[in-house]
């Protein structure tokens, strides 16, 4: 789910002087992804393209926001016998709906995040890779740096359902280019995670058990980079993202990068998204 990536971008504007106008009380946001293959926590859920369309509500409460919407996956081509996908061989469509609620507000150097997400999976073929027998619900934790230069973030999921245990990513966020004073803003981010997983690898006592990864401990380690143009036609609010990935696979989960034989030993894959929100504001004072 991608709100996390939103958050740190909302988060990047202010240190890096963008200027501001009086924040709206209540505004909707619409976000869609376009990416190949679609890659959650180093894993590859799908290789071929999807499309992740998202709409949410923000209401301003205090020093900070809460918020709620809903997520979703949608494959566009049918799965073949040597592809990766939710749905399953032969399938395209919606393979996952999530729905998700959360707190952000600012702490002085850091910012804060505290939600909830329920997921919720379409698959039905004998080969997909998610079900309805694989419906969860997490709740989650993100705390990022303020720095104009370089932001550090720690985000922690816990699965309080189906799979237990936790998944933590730690984070450095660079910003590189930046020209807050022009129009079309425009800003030039990298970043580099590292994920590890705690109680979310298979469970030997208990293979009836959910699981995420093979084992516990790091599951990759993934290099972005990003372009963020900021436009305002029709004076809504518009960012463009076009986002690229180079990952290095230490967990057998995230090492395939497609359901070939010869990927799953894999040590680094590469991929893609082109994303674009829209956050039009309802109520303004």
């Amino acid at each position: 789910m991608p709100r996390l990536r939103l958050f740190v971008a909302a988060a990047l504007l202010p240190a890096l002087g963008l200027p501001s106008s009086a924040c709206p009380q209540v505004y909707i946001g619409l976000d869609a992804t376009l990416s190949s293959p679609y890659v959650w926590r180093g894993v590859t859920r799908a290789n071929g393209w999807v499309v992740q369309p998202e709409g949410f509500v923000s209401l301003k409460a205090g020093g900070g926001f809460l918020s709620g919407g809903a997520w979703a996956s949608y494959e566009l081509g049918s799965a073949g016998p040597n592809d990766l996908s939710d749905l399953g061989t032969g399938n395209a469509g919606l393979a996952e709906l999530n729905y998700w609620g959360q707190a952000t507000w600012s702490l002085g150097l850091v910012h804060a995040a505290l939600g909830g997400i329920r997921y919720t999976f379409r698959g039905t073929a004998p080969t997909a890779g998610r079900t309805r027998a694989d419906n969860t619900t997490e709740l989650y934790v993100d705390l990022r740096g303020t720095s104009k230069y370089v932001v550090p973030g720690v985000a922690v999921w816990l699965d309080v359902d189906r799979v237990q245990g936790a998944y933590i990513e730690g984070s450095v966020t660079v910003p590189v280019l930046a020209n807050p004073l022009a129009a079309p803003f425009l800003v030039l981010i990298t970043r580099a995670a590292v994920g590890y997983t705690l109680g979310q690898d298979v469970n030997t006592q208990d293979p009836a058990q959910g699981a995420y990864f093979a084992r516990a401990g790091v599951t990759h380690v993934d290099f972005a980079a990003s372009t963020d143009v900021t436009l305002r036609p029709l004076h809504v609010p518009t960012v463009l993202r076009l986002e690229g990935h180079v990952q290095f696979s230490t967990d057998d989960a995230t090492r395939p990068s497609s359901a070939r034989p010869s990927d799953a030993r894999r040590s680094g894959k590469l991929w893609v998204a082109l994303a674009l929100r829209l956050s039009p504001p309802i109520v303004s004072w």
